[in-house]
């Protein structure tokens, strides 16, 4: 799922070309890391994207397959800005995992597991703190 910026309330909304870049971070983020293609959201503006994964074995997971995710996820949004000058400004990066909840089959809510948030640094690479 992809939400330029005119849904999600950022610059870039009547740039269609904003939405192809988010277009190929999907494509990217869902060949790196193996998720379907409905498991994975990405929203953005220009110097801001987020990645949502909907997954219960994910959220339930222990911290290093969460970070291991997370890596891989900015793994192929670097990747992506290296072939797309539309990505070049993106400064944030949040990969945040989501645990669906259903109910005989049926998906029922849904709630934010993990948060995690990564920033570009001076070396143009993005990077964690972690406190």
């Amino acid at each position: 799922m992809l939400c330029a910026a005119a849904a999600c309330g950022g610059p870039g909304a009547s740039d269609p070309g904003w939405t192809a870049a988010l277009d190929q971070l999907h494509g990217a983020i869902v060949s790196s890391t193996g998720y379907p293609a409905g498991s994975v959201e990405v929203t953005g503006s220009m110097d801001r994207v987020k990645v949502m994964i909907s997954d219960r074995e994910l959220a339930r997971a222990d911290r290093d397959v969460r970070e291991r995710l997370a890596n891989a996820v900015v793994n192929a949004v670097e990747e992506s800005m290296t072939t797309n000058a539309r990505l070049t400004n993106l400064d944030e990066i949040l990969v945040v995992m989501v645990h669906p909840e259903e109910w005989h089959g049926v998906l029922g809510s849904t709630h934010t597991e993990d948060v995690m948030e990564f920033r570009k640094g001076p070396n143009q690479r993005f990077f964690r703190e972690v406190l």
